[in-house]
């Protein structure tokens, strides 16, 4: 079977499950970036998830793991501003970190290639 699992991620293959993995410390993006600085202006579960965490994904490297998953609970986003500003950049960084081949990743190159696409999500309400 498969199993979307948000910890246990040992347990979960050991019993030789397939995993789809959404580690609650790195893909929930109803936390916060950064410390919340505009807490007044965005409301976001408690905690942060770093560019940097979300990028991590890629560590999670395992025969049985399938894939990964960004998750974002929506009753903490009353606009859709909210939404892209909790999104973006780190649904990029989840992105690569996913779906690129472990010998290519690095975090130096892709904050160097973020920063090509800053003007076109800061347009978008993006950090």
């Amino acid at each position: 079977s498969t199993q979307s699992t948000w910890g246990q991620f040992s347990t979960v293959m050991s019993k030789g499950h397939l995993a789809i993995l959404m580690p609650s410390m790195t893909a929930y993006f109803d936390r916060f970036q950064m410390e919340p600085h505009n807490a007044s202006r965005f409301v976001a579960h408690s905690g942060t998830v770093s560019l940097r965490q979300a990028y991590q994904l890629g560590e999670y490297r395992h025969p049985h793991i399938l894939g990964v998953q960004a998750t974002m609970w929506g009753e903490y986003l009353r606009t859709w501003e909210n939404v892209e500003y909790q999104l973006f950049p780190r649904l990029c960084a989840t992105a690569e970190a996913a779906w690129t081949d472990p010998s290519r990743l690095g975090w130096e190159d892709f904050v160097r290639r973020l920063a090509e696409h800053r003007p076109r999500l800061r347009a978008a309400c993006a950090p």
